[in-house]
């Protein structure tokens, strides 16, 4: 029910008003604008190039205060990711309601969207991607914080118990080639208590070279996952991108090699090829159209 709530106060209000461009006395105006993307892969495993996604987004402002974002699955399963609402009390705090992503996971993914890159494994197994809830968090100078209280029943799944999710991010940014980043969850899960964090250090020591490494913990589990993560620019359309990770402490240690080009500034090409979780190599490539 919270959830229809949410999409129809967003769909009957917010965008069509933002569509007319309406301006009222005060001098307020309404804003309006949309993103959207399909896209393809295939692997060792299937037969040929499959559809895995198109999202189109929606986004909406009202003046310097108020935003709204509602972002929409439509290749099966057709479902709603996002929609929330924005409003910016003071300067470095805004207030969010709706149905968000957790920041537990890059809230500022690498410049390189290989699927294995876009796709944080060793963040999936604690936290939800999206769910409702509410939180505070803004921009500090060179830090950005957000704190959190969701749902805990992933997207689309309201609920009244509580089994509730607390979350709590910082990132600071204290030199243009530094960036750190520490996100706590805890929840209570019918299987239990389900808690954890991750840290992050970021390097881009030139404007073609991006470095990370990130230690995951699960405390409820006493497990613990890490990666690290590199990519080339060899230039403005060509990324070489590595990544070594390990999921759990039981796991393998894969390491994943590909690339990423960039055709007339909407298509990118995405081959990339997997050793160690398995076998034998596991390829894939996608293909991704920005509309």
């Amino acid at each position: 029910m919270l959830t229809r709530t949410i999409l129809i106060i967003v769909l009957l209000v917010v965008f069509p008003v933002a569509v007319f461009s309406a301006e009222d006395d005060s001098g307020k105006e309404w804003s309006f604008g949309y993103n959207a993307y399909a896209r393809w892969e295939a692997n060792r495993t299937t037969k040929g190039l499959g559809a895995t996604d198109c999202v189109v987004t929606l986004k909406g402002n009202y003046g310097p205060k108020i935003s709204a974002v509602l972002e929409m699955r439509c290749a099966p399963p057709t479902r709603m990711n996002k929609a929330f609402v924005d409003y910016k009390v003071i300067s470095g705090l805004k207030l969010r309601a709706g149905q968000f992503s957790n920041p537990f996971k890059f809230l500022e993914p690498p410049p390189s969207l290989l699927p294995f890159a876009q796709n944080m494994l060793v963040f999936h197994y604690l936290a939800n991607s999206d769910d409702l809830g509410v939180a505070v968090h803004g921009d500090w100078g060179p830090a950005s914080y957000s704190v959190c209280l969701l749902n805990g029943a992933d997207r689309n799944t309201p609920d009244n118990n509580q089994e509730k999710d607390y979350i709590g991010y910082l990132q600071l940014k204290p030199t243009g080639f530094l960036t750190v980043e520490g996100c706590y969850q805890q929840g209570q899960q019918p299987d239990g208590l389900r808690k954890g964090y991750y840290s992050l250090l970021r390097l881009t020591p030139h404007s073609r070279v991006l470095i990370e490494g990130v230690w995951v913990e699960r405390f409820d589990l006493d497990d613990r996952g890490w990666q690290v993560f590199g990519t080339f620019a060899v230039k403005p359309t060509w990324w070489l991108t590595a990544r070594s990770h390990q999921v759990t402490q039981d796991d393998k240690v894969a390491w994943t090699f590909g690339t990423q080009i960039l055709i007339e500034d909407k298509l990118k090409v995405q081959p990339n090829i997997v050793f160690g979780e398995s076998r034998r190599p596991n390829w894939s490539i996608a293909l991704q159209l920005d509309i």
